[in-house]
């Protein structure tokens, strides 16, 4: 019989200090990589209007890398059990990178004139006639097909980031350290937030792009550092008899999993279809002509949610026992009623207090989400699931900017009132949901 190894951690002190170093190593790429997903918002939404990108254009822009990213994140997580999860790490920094780069110089490329956006206004949509005139004035554009190339290749290359990161956790804990693992990579995701908007809001004063591409270098250089510092992980390439390990499927309607990946589609569908709309609502709702207003405003409206998160994150979740499906009724519920609030905001300090409960609300749903789904299954599907896991948001991401800006040309308010909707049925949802057993290996 062979001697059972539960989790590759060795006890002594020097081992520990090289597990907390490659952990924040670890992290520290995911934040440069959240610092891109909020700063995306603060430096592009604002100019959208300046280079001719329409609401729905802008819209689809933000969809479509999602649309790669559902659609290459599984093979990735595949890929990550032959290569590694270090070097899929290193590709998907090194591809978010290049993607983000390309997406600044084509911004850069609009406001200088050299490409056009020939067909993107409005007022062009408007004189169109018929469906086929629409569509085709929608995306028949220099400028439009230069910016979706940036973005479908930031998809495909950067959705090797979450996967890989997702199996790595599981790779370096037991059960019992799941769920604190699990919380340390959504609290990336909140720090990225925060980062974000003074990012965009400092450097933004040294140059419109300046911030899109210092985050690009931010990312290489945490490709470098990954690929210095982090130890490979050995659990994932064989079993105890030496073979190479087999890979098993998880199904997106396995009863054990389906509520949280359920949860994930349709709350980051809720959250996203709100993101792109800040600094339209800062212009449209609040009055704000000024463009280096509106950045400030996006950048602290987003910095309040970033900041809210991470306090609630190292604070409340780190002791809160209740139950997964218990938490996150209240959770969504709540979401629900924070973006109520938000069509009523008139000022500044009402955005940034609708803002912070929406963290408040998302600190709870994230790591719930992920620790849910990952204690729901043995220590031999964490891979699976994990690539379930990163493909469920994106998959909420593909139709909610696109959703949210869409609705937004019916009025403000459309969009925020049917996502509280939606984040309120799906609390209610959750009183159906019963905790499943995780016992196993």
């Amino acid at each position: 019989m062979s001697e059972e190894i539960s989790d590759p951690i060795v006890s002594t002190a020097p081992a520990d200090k090289e597990k907390r170093v490659d952990m924040t190593v670890l992290l520290f790429g995911l934040i440069t990589y959240g610092i891109g997903q909020s700063l995306l918002y603060v430096v592009l939404g604002p100019i959208i209007r300046e280079i001719g990108i329409s609401e729905m254009q802008y819209g689809f822009l933000i969809s479509a890398s999602n649309v790669a990213i559902v659609l290459t994140a599984p093979w990735w997580g595949r890929k990550s059990e032959s290569i590694g999860r270090k070097s899929v790490l290193i590709i998907g920094l090194l591809g978010y990178s290049a993607g983000y780069a390309m997406l600044a110089y084509g911004v850069q490329l609009g406001i200088e004139g050299t490409i056009v956006n020939t067909f993107g206004s409005t007022s062009s949509l408007q004189n169109s006639t018929g469906i086929m005139a629409s569509t085709a004035a929608l995306f028949a554009s220099p400028l439009f097909i230069v910016l979706l190339g940036a973005r479908l290749a930031y998809g495909a290359l950067a959705s090797a980031i979450q996967p890989a990161a997702t199996a790595y956790i599981a790779d370096t804990t037991d059960k019992a350290g799941r769920t604190k693992g699990m919380a340390l990579v959504g609290m990336t995701a909140g720090l990225g937030t925060i980062i974000g908007p003074v990012f965009g809001v400092a450097f933004a004063r040294i140059g419109q792009l300046a911030p899109m591409y210092i985050a690009a270098a931010l990312a290489v250089v945490a490709a470098i550092c990954i690929a210095i510092i982090i130890k490979e992980p050995k659990k994932h390439i064989s079993d105890d008899t030496g073979k190479p390990k087999v890979i098993i499927k998880v199904s997106w309607f396995d009863p054990r999993v389906f509520p949280y990946l359920l949860g994930w589609v349709v709350g980051f569908m809720i959250f996203t279809a709100i993101q792109p709309l800040v600094p339209l609502l800062a212009e449209d709702q609040l009055g704000l002509t000024n463009k280096q207003d509106i950045t400030d405003v996006v950048g602290l409206s987003l910095l309040s949610m970033g900041l809210v998160n991470i306090i609630v994150l190292v604070t409340l979740m780190q002791k809160i026992k209740l139950a997964p499906p218990v938490i996150l009724r209240g959770a969504f519920i709540l979401f629900g009623l924070v973006l109520l609030l938000l069509t009523q905001a008139t000022s500044t300090w009402m955005f940034y207090l609708a803002f912070g409960g929406m963290g408040f609300a998302f600190s709870m749903v994230v790591p719930t989400l992920n620790s849910g789904a990952s204690l729901a299954v043995n220590d031999d599907e964490q891979g699976a699931v994990g690539g379930l896991l990163t493909a469920a948001p994106t998959l909420g991401m593909i139709f909610g900017p696109f959703g949210g800006t869409a609705l937004y040309q019916f009025g403000p308010n459309v969009p925020i009132v049917t996502s509280a909707a939606l984040s309120i049925l799906l609390g209610f949802y959750f009183f159906l949901v019963k905790p499943i057993s995780t016992q196993g290996s």
